[in-house]
């Protein structure tokens, strides 16, 4: 199996790769020794948004703020910028709209899976929003 050096974006083979890293329930593969102690050690830079346009599959985002935190991650990974992207998801999505033909607009949730498009992280948090419990869970895009 072939995956990509996260660092130089080189493809490597992974049953002959000597140097990898298992991390948050992934094995990422390098060229060399390098380019695993670049990618474990190095700084990261945290950018947050309240909305993140990826993939038109994902939900995440409902126009213009989502589209261009999406375009500044990209061009963030094209320029191999030791980046990490926050942003909330909804098993909601955000809403659907549609125009009927007497022109009333009708909005409804865009149910979706997330583990189609991203892996979940192990830990979870409970945290009480407006008198209520809330269970928090991570998940990872890479």
């Amino acid at each position: 199996m072939i995956q990509i050096d996260p660092i130089y974006g080189m493809p490597i083979d992974t049953e002959k790769a000597q140097f990898k890293a298992e991390i948050r329930g992934g094995t990422y593969y390098f060229c060399n020794e390098e380019h695993k102690r670049s990618f474990l050690e190095s700084p990261r830079i945290a950018y947050f948004s309240m909305e993140v346009g990826l993939k038109s599959e994902m939900p995440t985002y409902s126009g213009g703020l989502g589209v261009l935190a999406g375009d500044t991650i990209r061009s963030g990974a094209d320029l191999k910028i030791p980046l990490v992207a926050v942003t909330l998801l909804s098993r909601k999505g955000y809403l659907k709209q549609k125009i009927t033909d007497s022109g009333d607009q009708l909005e409804y949730p865009e149910d979706w899976d997330p583990s189609r498009s991203l892996r979940p992280l192990p830990e979870t948090v409970n945290v009480r929003i407006g008198g209520n419990e809330v269970k928090i869970k991570s998940w990872i895009y890479d």
